[in-house]
C-alpha cells in the first residue's frame, strides 16, 4: 500500500522557514497516511505531499517542469513541485497537492494528475543540483507503487 504525508490541518504551530533545521518540523505538521485500494478522499482545503511513481533522471542538457492537468485544476486541485526540475536531477519528484475547491476529490493510485514538460538547454548549467538535499529522493514504500 502506498503512503504519503497529509497535513494535520489548522494547527497552533509556527514554522520558521529560515531555520536551518526546517525539515525536522515535518513530523509536527504531517501524518503518514496509507492510501487504500479504493483511493483517498482529499477534502476541501486539505494539503498533502506525495511522489511521482516515475523515477526521473535528467542529463545535463534537459530541464523539466511539472504542470497540473486542467481537468484536475477545474475542480480546484492544485499540483505543485519545485518550479524547475534541474539538469542532472535523479529521483522521484515530490508533489505538493492541495484541494482549493469546495468539493471532496477522490484521488486514486496511478490517476493522471500532471504532466512533465521537457526543455532543451543550450548550454550546460553553471551550478548543478547534485548537492541538493533532495537529490536522489525516493518516496516511502517505492516498491508498493509499482503494483
Amino acid at each position: 500500500m502506498r503512503t504519503f504525508k497529509v497535513s494535520h490541518g489548522a494547527l497552533e504551530i509556527i514554522v520558521d522557514l529560515t531555520h536551518p533545521d526546517i525539515y525536522t518540523s515535518f513530523d509536527k505538521v504531517f501524518d503518514t497516511v496509507s492510501i487504500p485500494s479504493t483511493g483517498y478522499l482529499l477534502k476541501p482545503s486539505q494539503f498533502l505531499i506525495s511522489y511521482t511513481k516515475e523515477h526521473i533522471k535528467l542529463p545535463a542538457y534537459i530541464a523539466a517542469r511539472l504542470e497540473g492537468r486542467s481537468t484536475v485544476a477545474r475542480y480546484g486541485v492544485s499540483i505543485q513541485n519545485a518550479p524547475t526540475v534541474q539538469p542532472f536531477w535523479d529521483g522521484n519528484l515530490a508533489l505538493e497537492i492541495c484541494n482549493l475547491g469546495k468539493t471532496t476529490i477522490l484521488l486514486k493510485k496511478g490517476m493522471p494528475i500532471g504532466q512533465l514538460i521537457f526543455e532543451y538547454i543550450d548550454s550546460p548549467p553553471l551550478k548543478t543540483t547534485l548537492d541538493s538535499v533532495w537529490q536522489g529522493q525516493r518516496p516511502p514504500n517505492l516498491t508498493d507503487m509499482t503494483n
